[in-house]
Protein backbone atom coordinates (compact mmCIF):
# COMPACT_ATOMS: atom_id res chain seq x y z
CA UNK A 1 0.00 0.00 0.00
CA UNK A 2 1.38 3.40 -0.99
CA UNK A 3 0.59 7.02 -0.17
CA UNK A 4 -1.23 8.44 -3.21
CA UNK A 5 0.21 11.93 -2.65
CA UNK A 6 3.66 10.59 -3.65
CA UNK A 7 2.35 10.09 -7.19
CA UNK A 8 0.76 13.45 -7.94
CA UNK A 9 0.27 13.87 -11.68
CA UNK A 10 -0.41 10.17 -12.18
CA UNK A 11 -3.56 10.06 -10.05
CA UNK A 12 -6.62 12.33 -9.86
CA UNK A 13 -6.05 15.55 -7.90
CA UNK A 14 -8.61 14.64 -5.24
CA UNK A 15 -6.55 11.56 -4.30
CA UNK A 16 -3.58 13.59 -3.00
CA UNK A 17 -4.81 15.03 0.30
CA UNK A 18 -2.60 12.89 2.54
CA UNK A 19 -5.38 10.48 3.52
CA UNK A 20 -5.58 8.58 0.23
CA UNK A 21 -3.70 5.33 -0.42
CA UNK A 22 -3.12 3.03 -3.41
CA UNK A 23 -3.73 -0.69 -2.95
CA UNK A 24 -3.27 -3.25 -5.77
CA UNK A 25 -5.82 -6.05 -6.17
CA UNK A 26 -6.38 -8.52 -8.96
CA UNK A 27 -9.91 -8.56 -10.34
CA UNK A 28 -11.88 -11.25 -8.47
CA UNK A 29 -9.48 -11.17 -5.51
CA UNK A 30 -11.29 -11.13 -2.18
CA UNK A 31 -10.20 -8.80 0.60
CA UNK A 32 -10.79 -8.49 4.32
CA UNK A 33 -10.14 -5.72 6.84
CA UNK A 34 -8.23 -6.69 9.97
CA UNK A 35 -8.37 -4.48 13.07
CA UNK A 36 -5.76 -4.49 15.80
CA UNK A 37 -5.02 -2.50 18.92
CA UNK A 38 -5.66 -2.57 22.64
CA UNK A 39 -9.22 -2.92 23.90
CA UNK A 40 -8.78 0.10 26.16
CA UNK A 41 -7.94 2.17 23.06
CA UNK A 42 -11.14 1.20 21.22
CA UNK A 43 -12.51 3.19 18.30
CA UNK A 44 -15.82 3.24 16.44
CA UNK A 45 -15.13 2.51 12.76
CA UNK A 46 -17.38 3.02 9.73
CA UNK A 47 -16.55 1.12 6.55
CA UNK A 48 -17.83 2.13 3.14
CA UNK A 49 -17.38 0.65 -0.32
CA UNK A 50 -17.75 3.40 -2.86
CA UNK A 51 -20.71 5.48 -1.70
CA UNK A 52 -22.48 2.94 0.54
CA UNK A 53 -22.10 1.65 4.09
CA UNK A 54 -20.88 -1.97 4.11
CA UNK A 55 -23.07 -2.93 7.09
CA UNK A 56 -26.37 -1.29 6.16
CA UNK A 57 -26.26 -0.55 2.43
CA UNK A 58 -27.30 3.02 3.18
CA UNK A 59 -25.56 5.99 1.50
CA UNK A 60 -22.15 6.79 2.98
CA UNK A 61 -21.88 9.56 5.55
CA UNK A 62 -19.83 10.25 8.67
CA UNK A 63 -22.65 9.98 11.22
CA UNK A 64 -22.79 7.15 13.76
CA UNK A 65 -26.24 5.59 14.15
CA UNK A 66 -27.58 3.16 16.70
CA UNK A 67 -30.63 1.76 14.84
CA UNK A 68 -29.48 0.12 12.74
CA UNK A 69 -25.92 0.18 14.02
CA UNK A 70 -23.86 1.36 11.06
CA UNK A 71 -20.35 0.88 12.49
CA UNK A 72 -18.16 -1.68 14.23
CA UNK A 73 -16.01 -1.28 17.34
CA UNK A 74 -12.29 -1.91 16.84
CA UNK A 75 -10.58 -4.05 18.03
CA UNK A 76 -13.61 -5.69 19.70
CA UNK A 77 -14.59 -6.67 16.15
CA UNK A 78 -11.31 -8.34 15.05
CA UNK A 79 -11.99 -8.26 11.30
CA UNK A 80 -14.59 -7.60 8.64
CA UNK A 81 -14.80 -10.01 5.69
CA UNK A 82 -17.56 -8.37 3.67
CA UNK A 83 -21.08 -7.01 3.36
CA UNK A 84 -23.53 -7.88 6.15
CA UNK A 85 -26.16 -9.85 4.21
CA UNK A 86 -27.74 -12.27 6.67
CA UNK A 87 -27.81 -13.58 10.24
CA UNK A 88 -24.27 -14.57 11.19
CA UNK A 89 -23.09 -14.14 7.61
CA UNK A 90 -21.42 -11.72 5.23
CA UNK A 91 -20.54 -11.78 1.53
CA UNK A 92 -16.87 -11.25 0.77
CA UNK A 93 -15.47 -7.98 -0.49
CA UNK A 94 -14.35 -8.81 -4.05
CA UNK A 95 -12.44 -6.52 -6.42
CA UNK A 96 -14.35 -5.93 -9.67
CA UNK A 97 -14.27 -3.29 -12.43
CA UNK A 98 -16.39 -0.28 -11.57
CA UNK A 99 -19.89 -0.63 -12.95
CA UNK A 100 -22.76 -3.07 -12.67
CA UNK A 101 -20.79 -5.73 -10.77
CA UNK A 102 -20.32 -3.52 -7.71
CA UNK A 103 -22.71 -3.69 -4.78
CA UNK A 104 -22.85 0.10 -4.86
CA UNK A 105 -24.20 0.03 -8.42
CA UNK A 106 -26.79 -2.63 -7.53
CA UNK A 107 -28.15 -0.39 -4.77
CA UNK A 108 -27.74 3.11 -6.19
CA UNK A 109 -26.95 2.91 -9.91
CA UNK A 110 -23.62 4.69 -9.25
CA UNK A 111 -20.12 3.27 -8.89
CA UNK A 112 -17.49 5.49 -7.30
CA UNK A 113 -15.11 2.68 -6.32
CA UNK A 114 -12.64 2.05 -3.54
CA UNK A 115 -13.00 1.61 0.22
CA UNK A 116 -13.29 4.35 2.82
CA UNK A 117 -12.81 4.03 6.56
CA UNK A 118 -13.84 6.62 9.17
CA UNK A 119 -12.43 6.37 12.70
CA UNK A 120 -14.22 7.88 15.73
CA UNK A 121 -12.33 8.19 19.04
CA UNK A 122 -14.19 8.00 22.36
CA UNK A 123 -15.39 11.16 24.08
CA UNK A 124 -13.93 9.91 27.36
CA UNK A 125 -10.93 7.60 27.11
CA UNK A 126 -11.06 6.80 30.81
CA UNK A 127 -14.63 5.58 30.45
CA UNK A 128 -13.56 3.20 27.70
CA UNK A 129 -10.69 1.98 29.89
CA UNK A 130 -13.06 1.30 32.77
CA UNK A 131 -15.53 -0.60 30.57
CA UNK A 132 -12.77 -2.55 28.83
CA UNK A 133 -11.39 -3.68 32.15
CA UNK A 134 -14.80 -5.06 33.02
CA UNK A 135 -15.46 -6.73 29.60
CA UNK A 136 -1.87 13.96 -12.22
CA UNK A 137 -2.56 12.83 -15.69
CA UNK A 138 -5.51 11.52 -13.93
CA UNK A 139 -5.17 8.26 -15.79
CA UNK A 140 -5.82 6.05 -12.77
CA UNK A 141 -8.85 3.79 -13.09
CA UNK A 142 -10.14 2.56 -9.78
CA UNK A 143 -11.73 -0.84 -9.08
CA UNK A 144 -15.02 -1.19 -7.23
CA UNK A 145 -16.15 -3.77 -4.68
CA UNK A 146 -18.55 -6.59 -5.50
CA UNK A 147 -20.03 -9.38 -3.38
CA UNK A 148 -18.31 -12.75 -3.26
CA UNK A 149 -18.78 -16.00 -1.40
CA UNK A 150 -20.95 -16.27 1.69
CA UNK A 151 -18.88 -16.48 4.88
CA UNK A 152 -20.00 -17.21 8.43
CA UNK A 153 -19.26 -14.10 10.49
CA UNK A 154 -21.06 -12.25 13.25
CA UNK A 155 -20.97 -8.45 13.32
CA UNK A 156 -21.06 -7.51 16.98
CA UNK A 157 -23.36 -4.92 18.56
CA UNK A 158 -21.46 -2.03 20.18
CA UNK A 159 -20.63 -3.19 23.76
CA UNK A 160 -19.80 0.35 24.90
CA UNK A 161 -22.84 2.25 23.58
CA UNK A 162 -23.11 4.90 20.88
CA UNK A 163 -22.79 7.75 23.41
CA UNK A 164 -19.19 6.63 24.01
CA UNK A 165 -17.99 8.00 20.70
CA UNK A 166 -17.29 11.52 19.47
CA UNK A 167 -19.75 12.74 16.86
CA UNK A 168 -17.15 13.56 14.20
CA UNK A 169 -14.38 11.23 12.99
CA UNK A 170 -10.78 11.93 13.89
CA UNK A 171 -9.78 10.72 10.43
CA UNK A 172 -11.09 9.21 7.22
CA UNK A 173 -8.84 7.24 4.89
CA UNK A 174 -9.56 6.24 1.30
CA UNK A 175 -8.20 3.04 -0.22
CA UNK A 176 -8.10 3.28 -4.00
CA UNK A 177 -8.15 -0.22 -5.47
CA UNK A 178 -6.08 -0.54 -8.64
CA UNK A 179 -5.55 -3.38 -11.09
CA UNK A 180 -1.91 -4.63 -10.99
CA UNK A 181 -0.96 -3.08 -14.34
CA UNK A 182 -2.45 0.27 -13.27
CA UNK A 183 -0.64 0.13 -9.93
CA UNK A 184 2.68 -0.62 -11.64
CA UNK A 185 2.19 2.20 -14.17
CA UNK A 186 1.69 4.70 -11.35
CA UNK A 187 4.15 3.50 -8.69
CA UNK A 188 6.74 1.66 -10.78
CA UNK A 189 6.36 -1.35 -8.47
CA UNK A 190 5.15 -4.83 -9.37
CA UNK A 191 1.99 -5.80 -7.48
CA UNK A 192 2.07 -9.02 -5.43
CA UNK A 193 0.65 -12.07 -7.23
CA UNK A 194 -2.96 -13.10 -6.73
CA UNK A 195 -3.28 -15.37 -3.67
CA UNK A 196 -4.23 -19.03 -4.03
CA UNK A 197 -7.90 -19.97 -4.20
CA UNK A 198 -9.85 -21.72 -1.43
CA UNK A 199 -9.64 -25.16 -3.04
CA UNK A 200 -5.83 -24.99 -3.24
CA UNK A 201 -5.66 -23.69 0.31
CA UNK A 202 -7.67 -26.68 1.55
CA UNK A 203 -5.73 -29.18 -0.57
CA UNK A 204 -2.53 -28.24 1.25
CA UNK A 205 -4.19 -28.76 4.62
CA UNK A 206 -3.93 -25.14 5.71
CA UNK A 207 -6.20 -24.18 8.62
CA UNK A 208 -9.58 -22.47 8.51
CA UNK A 209 -10.74 -20.50 11.52
CA UNK A 210 -13.95 -20.47 13.52
CA UNK A 211 -14.55 -17.88 16.24
CA UNK A 212 -16.43 -19.01 19.33
CA UNK A 213 -18.32 -15.78 19.84
CA UNK A 214 -21.96 -16.78 20.34
CA UNK A 215 -22.17 -14.61 23.47
CA UNK A 216 -21.34 -11.44 21.55
CA UNK A 217 -24.55 -11.23 19.54
CA UNK A 218 -25.02 -10.24 15.91
CA UNK A 219 -26.38 -7.14 14.21
CA UNK A 220 -29.63 -7.43 12.29
CA UNK A 221 -29.54 -7.89 8.54
CA UNK A 222 -29.88 -4.86 6.28
CA UNK A 223 -32.90 -5.08 4.00
CA UNK A 224 -30.87 -3.24 1.38
CA UNK A 225 -27.97 -5.68 1.45
CA UNK A 226 -29.61 -9.09 1.96
CA UNK A 227 -30.69 -9.27 -1.69
CA UNK A 228 -27.44 -8.20 -3.36
CA UNK A 229 -26.17 -10.49 -6.11
CA UNK A 230 -22.73 -12.11 -5.89
CA UNK A 231 -20.30 -11.50 -8.73
CA UNK A 232 -20.72 -15.00 -10.17
CA UNK A 233 -24.39 -14.40 -11.02
CA UNK A 234 -23.32 -11.85 -13.62
CA UNK A 235 -21.59 -14.52 -15.69
CA UNK A 236 -18.11 -13.04 -15.27
CA UNK A 237 -15.10 -15.19 -16.05
CA UNK A 238 -13.32 -15.46 -12.73
CA UNK A 239 -11.13 -18.48 -11.90
CA UNK A 240 -13.41 -21.53 -11.87
CA UNK A 241 -11.70 -22.98 -8.80
CA UNK A 242 -12.48 -19.80 -6.88
CA UNK A 243 -16.19 -20.28 -7.59
CA UNK A 244 -16.33 -23.95 -6.56
CA UNK A 245 -17.72 -24.66 -3.08
CA UNK A 246 -15.13 -25.77 -0.54
CA UNK A 247 -15.80 -27.79 2.60
CA UNK A 248 -13.14 -26.90 5.20
CA UNK A 249 -11.44 -29.98 6.68
CA UNK A 250 -9.05 -28.45 9.21
CA UNK A 251 -10.84 -25.95 11.44
CA UNK A 252 -8.95 -24.13 14.18
CA UNK A 253 -10.97 -22.57 17.03
CA UNK A 254 -10.21 -18.93 17.82
CA UNK A 255 -11.35 -17.08 20.95
CA UNK A 256 -12.68 -13.50 20.65
CA UNK A 257 -9.88 -10.99 21.09
CA UNK A 258 -10.69 -9.73 24.60
CA UNK A 259 -10.75 -13.36 25.84
CA UNK A 260 -7.29 -14.18 24.57
CA UNK A 261 -4.43 -14.40 27.00
CA UNK A 262 -2.20 -11.34 27.08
Amino acid sequence: MRDASAFAGAVPKDWTGGDHFLLPLHVHDAAWLHFSGRIEQSRAVKVGTGGINALTGEPWDVVLRKRPQNYIVSPYQPWLDGFKTGPGAVRQFVAVPRGRLTVEHQLTGASSGGIRIACFPPRDSQQVLRIARRAGTNRARELGVGAGARIAQRIYPDPLGIDTWQRTPASIVYLHLLAPEEYQAITGETAPPSPIDAATYSRFGLPWFEVFDEDRGDLGTSERLKGIKPVDTFGTQGPSAARAPVVPQKIQPVAPRSHRKK
